[in-house]
């Protein structure tokens, strides 16, 4: 049987946890990054104030409706 790694349920997204990425999101040009475990985006950049966005926000559940289209649509290729 192989190894799973365990995932994240928050409402209806499930992130999926790997020991050294973490999964990223992208919207409007920039790339946020899913920490689930404090419930937020991030987007930090080299010499920029980092931003961050809580999942509770109106852009953070726009993020997260993103993030699971685009984990939907990694599956759909996967196995095809």
């Amino acid at each position: 049987m192989p190894f799973k790694y365990p995932s994240y349920k928050f409402r209806n997204v499930v992130v999926p946890y790997h020991p050294y990425v973490l999964p990223t999101v992208k919207y409007h040009g920039k790339e946020y990054t899913v920490d689930t475990r404090q419930e937020e985006f991030r987007n930090v950049k080299y010499g920029e104030e980092p931003s961050y966005v809580p999942f509770d926000s109106q852009l953070g559940q726009t993020l997260l409706k993103r993030y699971h289209q685009q984990q939907l649509q990694r599956k759909r290729t996967r196995y095809v």
